[in-house]
Formats: structure tokens, C-alpha cells, sequence
């Protein structure tokens, strides 16, 4: 990046408002940090966290899974409504055997991901992980509680996903997540057994994220799966299936986006009312705009490098965000490491991506974490699909699955990104 580009960087992440030709229209106040109590962090899977209303009271609630040490169990904070957190919480729920159904299993590949739902449309919102080769439903009591729902056997087929989308629009919420060489839907049936049957899809190459997207305009929904393709699993790609309306899904096209891509997001950054997709290529060091419009022919934007000025007063804004990153980790790290994560101004292995209209000018744009340093990585999108003013915002140690939302209730869309040494970093949106 430019002198100019990296001056703007730093200045938005301390929470300013620049541009090459006036005022940017997205702007964050410096980062805030609260406890997760999740150690070295919710994790690279892309959903790795999430969020919900747990307790009904209103307020933005967030959901993080614990994958590196053995019988972590997720992690739930809830959220005050004014962009501040409680104390974290450890869902302490056993998980039964998806057998006899009563014996106790251990989280002992702890949990991998997190997604949430109404499963039991019970007007609560419930929690579907992953451990090992277990998926398993933690139902939601409504006041930040939960209990077991139901556990069913899988077969690892790569990194690990668990939405809950009605795959057949009968009105109950149906888990879909990628098993060996195949996605596997679990069907809903109302109840928290999602007990109406098992759909399988493939053959599906080694898979890292599944997304719910609109391809033909009929009433099932498609799915946009980020797999390997033919060359290899580190050749992988984006594919586009069409959803059959009983569960199971038909690859209608695949297409190349870099080398090792780990998520991808859905929506209409063009405005043509057709859905898009932007992937984050782990390994390219970029992330790749897929415009329907544009034959799904992808773009690629950079994802590495500066974020600093040598403007000592903008220096010294990013050297207190980096304090406050500093200040919040509660890990042992070794003070080397640290060190380089908090100086480093190259951050390779863009890992998540999310869309919002951070800037309310009715267009989606961009959020990208990447696993090394401490940055998320704002594009503001022109309205045409074309990415314009890259931001580069202090936000965690190790930064890992973003959270979009509306956390403190003023109409703006806030980050919220769980990071190394158990610490939860949020973006407050004060943009103009």
C-alpha cells in the first residue's frame, strides 16, 4: 500500500475519517476488548463464531467456539446493547450418544464450529457444534442456558460447518455439513432431534465453508461451497450447487478463485438484485470478487500489506490500539512472539469474510480477518462490485471469525472479532 493508503488505514482504525478526495464514509472508533475466556482463540474454521438473542432480552448476543484444547466446550457472551459485553460463559452441557441416546460424551476434540437457530421453534435460540466426528444440538432455554438436543455421528471430511437452513421449505431448520467426499443434511422435523431423515450430496472435494445463495430464483435454497478441485486439496475453488428441495443439493459449476481459499460470503455487491460471492484465499494472500454479472469471472484484491504512517500523531492513535490489543490478552504468550504480531505489517492467511452495508449507502461491503498480526481489513464497496478504500483496523491478536451486527442499536453495523489470549475485539461504527 501507498503512504497515503497505510496514513488512512491507521487514521480510520483510531477512529478518524479520511480519504484521497474527502471524507470516508466508513470509520471506526479505536477497538474495545472484553474477556472470552477462549484461550488461543475461537479458531481458522469459518464459523467459528456467531451470534443470537440467547436470553431474549433484545441485545446482540455472540457464540464462540473452542477448538484447540481438549473438552472445551463453546463459549457464550452476551452483549448489553450498547456495544459492551458481560463476562464470558462456559456452556456446560453434555453431549449423549447418538446410539442409545443417554450415555455422556466428552468434548474431546472440542468444538470446531458454531452456528445458531430456532430448531425447535420454540422462539429460543439454539446452538449446533461440532466435536470430533460428532454434529450435536445445544437447544436454547431463553435466558442464556442451554441443554442437549441431539448428537448424530459424521465421517471428517474437512473443516467443519454446521448451518441451519431450511433446505426444503417446510418451515423446520435442517443441518448441512461436509463429511467425507459428501455434504450430509440432516433434515428437521420441528423437534430438536432433526429426526425427518438424512440426505447426501456429493462427490464434494475437501470442503471449508457452505453458504446459502439464490442461483435460479425458485423457492429452494442453493448453496455456495468452498471445496478442492480437480489437482488437488490445496487447489481449491468455489462451487455452486443447486438446491433439489429435499435436502440434497447438484454441483451446477466450479470456479478457481486461489490457492487455499477458507470461506466464502454471499450477496449482491453489484445491486443487480443476483447474488455474488468474495472468497478469502488463505495461501494466495488475496481474496477474489465473483460477480454474476461479470460471467463469474473472479477479481482478486491484495490482502497483505502496511498498516502505519510515519505521521508521528497517527502513530502514536495505532500505538494505543495496539496497547489496549496488548493489555487484553491474558495468555502466556512469549513476549517475542507477541512482539511481532503487534509490529508485523504483513498479514498473509485471510481466513474469514463477511458483508454489510457498514457505510448505509445501500451496497454491501467487505470485512476480511486474517490469522496473523492484529488486523481486520475493511473494503468499502463503490456499488458496482468494485472494492475501494482498503482499511486496515487494529482489532485482536490473532483475529478470527468476524461478527457483523448492530451492537449497540444506533443503525450502524459493528465488528466484533474473537482473537488469541481469550480476548473479544469490537469495532464500533461512527461513520457519517
Amino acid at each position: 500500500m501507498t503512504a497515503r493508503k497505510t496514513a488512512l488505514a491507521a487514521m480510520v482504525a483510531a477512529g478518524f475519517m479520511l480519504s484521497t478526495s474527502a471524507q470516508a464514509a466508513i470509520s471506526f472508533a479505536s477497538p474495545k476488548t472484553y474477556p472470552t475466556g477462549v484461550l488461543i482463540g475461537p479458531g481458522p474454521s469459518a464459523d467459528s463464531m456467531d451470534s443470537a438473542d440467547f436470553n431474549n432480552d433484545g441485545n446482540i448476543d455472540l457464540v464462540l467456539a473452542d477448538p484447540y484444547l481438549p473438552f472445551s466446550t463453546p463459549v457464550v457472551v452476551l452483549g448489553n446493547g450498547d456495544g459492551t459485553f458481560k463476562a464470558p460463559i462456559r456452556i456446560n452441557v453434555k453431549l449423549k450418544d447418538p446410539l442409545l441416546g443417554f450415555l455422556d460424551i466428552p468434548y474431546l476434540y472440542a468444538t470446531q464450529c458454531v452456528n445458531t437457530g430456532d430448531v425447535n421453534r420454540d422462539g429460543f435460540a439454539d446452538i449446533a457444534v461440532e466435536t470430533g466426528p460428532f454434529v450435536a444440538l445445544l437447544l436454547g432455554n431463553g435466558d442464556g442456558t442451554f441443554r442437549h438436543g441431539t448428537t448424530k455421528f459424521i465421517v471428517l471430511g474437512g473443516q467443519l460447518f454446521t448451518p441451519l437452513i431450511d433446505t426444503n421449505r417446510d418451515g423446520k431448520l435442517d443441518l448441512v455439513t461436509g463429511t467425507a467426499a459428501t455434504l450430509t443434511t440432516f433434515l428437521g422435523d420441528g423437534t430438536p432431534k432433526l429426526g425427518g431423515g438424512v440426505k447426501i450430496s456429493g462427490p464434494v472435494g475437501v470442503t471449508a465453508a457452505f453458504r446459502e445463495t439464490n442461483l435460479n430464483n425458485d423457492q429452494y435454497p442453493d448453496a455456495a461451497v468452498v471445496e478442492s478441485l480437480p489437482g488437488g486439496a490445496f487447489f481449491r475453488g468455489v462451487s455452486l450447487w443447486k438446491g433439489n428441495g429435499d435436502g440434497s443439493f447438484a454441483k451446477l459449476r466450479s470456479i478457481n478463485t486461489g490457492f487455499i481459499p477458507e470461506d466464502v460470503v454471499v450477496a449482491d455487491l453489484d445491486g443487480d438484485g443476483v447474488d455474488d460471492y468474495a472468497t478469502a484465499n488463505s495461501f494466495s494472500f488475496n481474496i477474489s470478487v465473483i460477480l454474476s454479472s461479470k460471467g463469474f469471472a473472479p477479481k482478486t484484491y491484495e490482502n497483505v500489506g502496511k498498516a502505519g504512517t510515519e505521521d508521528a500523531s497517527v502513530q502514536n492513535l495505532v500505538a494505543e490500539a495496539k496497547q489496549k490489543i496488548n493489555e487484553s490478552v491474558t495468555t502466556d504468550a512469549p513476549t517475542e512472539l507477541r512482539d511481532i504480531l503487534l509490529n508485523s505489517t504483513f498479514q498473509p492467511g485471510p481466513v474469514s469474510i463477511r458483508a454489510a452495508d457498514l457505510d448505509n449507502d445501500g451496497d454491501k461491503d467487505l470485512v476480511v480477518t486474517s490469522v496473523i498480526g492484529i488486523w481486520a481489513t475493511v473494503y468499502e464497496n463503490d456499488g458496482t462490485g468494485k472494492l475501494i478504500n482498503r482499511q486496515d483496523l487494529p482489532i485482536a491478536l490473532l483475529p478470527q471469525t468476524p461478527v457483523l451486527a448492530d451492537f449497540n442499536k444506533d443503525g450502524k453495523i459493528d465488528i466484533a472479532v474473537g482473537g488469541w489470549g481469550g480476548a473479544l475485539g469490537v469495532l464500533i461504527n461512527n461513520s457519517h
